[in-house]
């Protein structure tokens, strides 16, 4: 399993993983998933009818679909990481609330997708649905907790967001969720200009949590950027050079090349870096 499995499975709180993709039913008998077709609320098994709500037990190991939203959701790929999440979601919604069942981080995973791509209405539908789902473990509650974080960022409503999230930290000693919340707190903090508050938010993932590989290009291209816009110019362009050189091949090295050329011309011609302007936030909730 590799390291973005390893993530997903600590926020959501698995912590074991089965060998094959089996139902366990009601009736006290066990269904391959090979063997299973979907038909609306029921399943057939070799040409037998049976409602899926006879499943009561699910064994089913980490799905690749979560693995693959994951990286694409970490790459901006949101279109991509909302497919792959929703074909698990879809599977699991027969069985949502049955130990095993993969449909609470499915879902986590398809309301982060819909945040990024500011579809907030579909975001809704899914966090209203789990937030009254009854037995949800503390991982899931603050994997919930996150969504409602980054919904309000993405509505520009800052002072919640960050109050949400620095809460959030407070609540987990989990290192995978703390290296996305700290993420989140970087950009929230980059949001409001508050560029040096942002460095070490970013700066937390490295320190901390550099187990959490999947986050460190994002989090090291952060503190570079909120460098430059304090004007540590020598420190930006030294921070970006290590990101070209450590993380070949990703958005963020590419990213990286455009601000160190950006950084160094300044460095040498004395000609200012054209940095992005703080957003202003909406009026917030109190």
């Amino acid at each position: 399993m590799n390291r973005i499995a390893l993530i997903l499975l600590t926020v959501f709180g698995f912590t074991g993983i089965a060998s094959a993709q089996r139902l366990y039913l009601s009736t006290g008998g066990t269904v391959d998933w090979s063997d299973v077709t979907l038909s609306g609320s029921n399943i057939l098994v070799r040409g037998k009818s049976t409602p899926a709500s006879n499943v009561i037990r699910v064994d089913w190991p980490y799905p690749d679909e979560l693995n693959e939203a994951l990286d694409l959701v970490l790459k901006q790929k949101y279109d991509q990481a909302l497919t792959k999440a929703s074909a698990v979601r879809e599977i699991h919604k027969n069985w949502k609330d049955k130990p095993g069942s993969w449909y609470v981080p499915s879902s986590l995973l398809v309301a982060e997708c819909y945040i990024r791509k500011n579809n907030l209405a579909e975001s809704d539908k899914i966090l209203t649905e789990l937030r009254t789902m009854p037995g949800l473990t503390s991982a899931f509650q603050t994997g919930i907790g996150m969504m409602e974080a980054l919904e309000s960022f993405q509505k520009d409503m800052t002072g919640p967001a960050i109050k949400k999230a620095e809460g959030l930290v407070k609540s987990t000693e989990d290192s995978a969720t703390l290296g996305r919340l700290h993420l989140l707190i970087g950009d929230i903090k980059f949001k409001r200009g508050d560029y040096l508050e942002a460095v070490d938010a970013y700066l937390q993932v490295p320190v901390f949590y550099g187990s959490q590989g999947a986050l460190m290009p994002i989090a090291e291209l952060g503190a570079a950027r909120s460098l430059m816009h304090i004007g540590r110019l020598q420190d930006a362009s030294k921070s970006f050079g290590l990101i070209i050189d450590r993380y070949k091949g990703t958005p963020e090295a590419v990213a990286a090349q455009k601000y160190k050329a950006d950084v160094d011309k300044a460095l040498t011609g004395g000609v200012p870096v054209a940095t992005e302007k703080a957003e202003k936030p909406k009026e917030e909730a109190k």
